[in-house]
């Protein structure tokens, strides 16, 4: 079959990588588990190859292979382990596959989520800039830290971490 997700039906999902998306902002997203094909499984299976937790191979059904590497990635990231990618576990995969520069971070209404965002919490801790716990949530702390590395180092403190501000941080 083209696609195959679960018996289950669609779910509702906040856009990835966002939080806090109010009414109307919501999209429905297949359940994707074992024996589902089609090009979101691929689309799975790329972000686990990324990751580092699924071998590189020919094929297009969420195999036992693929299982295995989604319910690593669930224990590894905290999530309930039952195989499964569902709206959680999609939207921890779209957020894993970010890397600090990949985007524009800044404080928005809908708070941006995600690796990026927590890799650029660790380095603004590692320089003595408080953004509490590194939770991958660009938050009011988040952005109060990087106004003040950006001020110390002599950047435009808007709050935005663009290139001149990635550049300062390595």
């Amino acid at each position: 079959p083209l696609s195959s997700p679960s018996k289950a039906g669609p779910v509702r999902v906040r856009p990835s990588c966002m939080l806090g998306a109010v009414d109307g902002e919501e999209t429905s997203v297949p359940v994707f588990r074992l024996g589902s094909a089609g090009p979101a499984v691929g689309e799975i299976q790329a972000a686990l190859v990324h990751l580092g937790l699924l071998v590189p191979a020919d094929r297009s059904d969420f195999d036992q292979p693929t299982d295995w590497a989604v319910r690593e990635f669930q224990q590894n990231r905290g999530l309930v382990v039952d195989g499964i990618v569902g709206p959680e576990t999609w939207g921890a995969l779209q957020a894993a596959r970010l890397s600090l520069g990949d985007r524009l971070l800044h404080l928005t209404t809908k708070m941006f989520a995600g690796d990026d965002v927590a890799a650029l919490q660790e380095r603004l801790s590692e320089l003595g800039f408080d953004t509490g716990r590194a939770d991958g949530v660009f938050g009011p702390l988040t952005e109060t830290a990087l106004k003040g590395f950006q001020r110390e180092y002599g950047l435009v403190s808007d709050g935005v971490c663009g290139p001149a501000t990635l550049r300062a941080l390595k």
